[in-house]
């Protein structure tokens, strides 16, 4: 079968997208089952050229696309130059929220993909945070009770409370070397909780030189005994604070050419 433009109905609602560039592709329609999703139509397109998809679809009705073993839902023009899957479905499945440290959780959406995500406290005081993948990475931990919400583009929203760990004296050891620094420093760290740490770096008249966030996981740092310009620091006596929440690590440190 060809087609120049797909409607899907159901419900007497409609779902629909264009296929340029027709004489390009067949069509076959195919049956699947998909648990967490109402499947209205699929098909299979099988190019003989490239073509381009426009999808259409309102609500949490959408056009998905396969990639590997998951359904990605097309927000945009497709171009596809190979056989390739497509389903029109309503996605049904909330985001999930799952901690995996202190300060980093694990967020799956199995369809849609996430739109945007908020973290604040009991204080509705807002939280930033890096996702990669799968993975959101707080740059702060919260020391009050605290929700991330997570909205997919379909609609879907999730709410987790989460309690924080008990903050204590974070830093187990913090090791600085070496001492005196003629061409680097290294900051070695054990905390008893993974979470983002900031490092900062004062001369001896109290001013602010240096400054870099760490990400949580991150443990060893290597400072080049440059300031936030990149110039070389002068020798002399330098204090560095590593901060974790509310638990904070000082010392000094020595340069010396």
């Amino acid at each position: 079968m060809i087609y120049s433009r797909l409607v899907v109905a159901r419900d007497n609602t409609f779902e629909e997208f264009s296929l340029h560039s027709p004489q390009n592709y067949i069509i076959s329609e195919n049956n699947i089952d998909l648990s967490e999703a109402t499947v209205h139509k699929d098909y299979e397109l099988i190019p003989t050229g490239n073509i381009e998809i426009v999808p259409h679809a309102a609500g949490k009705k959408g056009v998905y696309i396969r990639n590997g073993d998951k359904y990605e839902l097309l927000r945009s023009i497709t171009s596809i130059n190979k056989t390739t899957e497509l389903i029109v479905l309503t996605d049904n499945e909330l985001p999930k929220i799952n901690q995996i440290d202190e300060d980093v959780f694990e967020i799956t959406d199995k369809y849609s993909g996430v739109k945007d995500i908020t973290i604040k406290d009991e204080n509705n005081k807002y939280y930033s945070a890096i996702l990669k993948s799968d993975r959101l990475y707080l740059e702060e931990t919260p020391e009050k009770e605290f929700l991330i919400t997570v909205l997919d583009f379909a609609g879907n929203k999730s709410v987790a409370r989460f309690l924080p760990k008990k903050a204590g004296e974070r830093f187990t050891s913090v090791n600085v070397f070496p001492c005196p620094a003629d061409s680097f420093v290294e900051f070695e760290l054990t905390l008893n909780v993974p979470t983002s740490k900031l490092l900062k770096i004062y001369d001896n008249s109290g001013r602010l030189i240096y400054k870099q966030r760490l990400m949580a996981g991150n443990d060893h740092f290597i400072w080049d005994l440059t300031d936030r310009r990149g110039n070389p620091v002068a020798n002399g006596v330098y204090h560095y604070e590593i901060e974790a929440g509310s638990a904070a690590a000082r010392g000094k440190l020595v340069v010396l050419r």
